[in-house]
């Protein structure tokens, strides 16, 4: 068997683990950068502190409005992606998620390139980055 087989035989498995990797890790990272974490009492304090009655709204309304931002950021990316490969929106919108998940781990958010590049032919990574 060579490298090509072996990698469409376990491309399904592979593509599980990883996945799966990426979310126990992501826990891991939540739950100790924000539950574990010395300041987490301090954190939640000042944050209890700063939602006011006043502020609660403009709370809601940002997380409301998270999902928009990464709808329309999908659509950029569509666009962009569009002259490297075609790839419709639900594609670009699991590459952003993809990339602002993967920017959790990494430091200035250079996973969000990670994260895209994940989404397209590997013939076609630098590109992608080049295009991000």
């Amino acid at each position: 068997m060579n490298v090509k087989q072996l990698l469409r035989r376990y491309r399904r498995p592979l593509n599980i683990t990883i996945k799966a990797s990426v979310v126990v890790l992501l826990g891991w990272v939540l739950y100790s950068n924000v539950l574990v974490s010395d300041d987490a009492w301090r954190i939640r304090e000042a944050f209890l502190e700063a939602i006011t009655v006043a502020r609660l709204p403009w709370l809601i309304a940002c997380v409301l409005l998270m999902p928009v931002n990464w709808g329309l950021e999908s659509a950029k990316w569509q666009a962009l992606a569009a002259r490297i490969e075609r790839t419709s929106y639900w594609r670009a919108y699991q590459a952003i998620l993809a990339g602002v998940t993967l920017s959790l781990f990494t430091p200035n958010r250079v996973g969000e390139y990670g994260g895209r590049i994940l989404m397209v032919k590997s013939t076609h990574n630098w590109k992608a980055v080049v295009a991000t």
